[in-house]
């Protein structure tokens, strides 16, 4: 990690996908990712972020995909997804999101696929998010 975090991004507002996929991104590193407003693809796989992290991302009018794979994100971290309307492919395999977490999900319009392979989510939370959701791909 560069000294300073992060900080550096802020001068590439321009940027449309990031990788961080096993790079030791925290919380407080995420604040940095707000001003990326341009960002289409977000990639976090096995990242130490928690819930409370991904209230950075809210803002971000474009953001399609987010890969939080294998990290500590649990239901609370719903209330943030749910607020990025552009979110087309959430990958949440291996982390601790539940039926009650998933279901946060319904509003979101322009969802096209969603894994959850791995989570905590029951067969009864994936038939009634298909059924608000009957275009989505939910992958198990």
């Amino acid at each position: 990690m560069p000294e300073g975090g992060l900080a550096f991004l802020e001068s590439f507002p321009h940027l449309r996908s990031l990788n961080f996929d096993t790079f030791p991104i925290t919380d407080r590193d995420m604040k940095h990712l707000r001003k990326l407003r341009k960002l289409e693809e977000l990639y976090m796989g096995v990242c130490p972020i928690t819930d409370a992290g991904l209230a950075h991302l809210v803002d971000l009018p474009h953001l399609r995909v987010l890969e939080i794979w294998e990290t500590p994100v649990s239901d609370a971290a719903m209330v943030h997804l749910k607020q990025i309307k552009s979110l087309q492919r959430p990958d949440l395999t291996n982390t601790a999101v539940t039926d009650q977490g998933v279901k946060q999900l319904s509003g979101l319009q322009e969802l096209r696929s969603l894994i959850l392979v791995g989570t905590k989510v029951s067969n009864s939370g994936v038939e009634q998010l298909q059924k608000a959701l009957p275009k989505v791909v939910i992958e198990r």
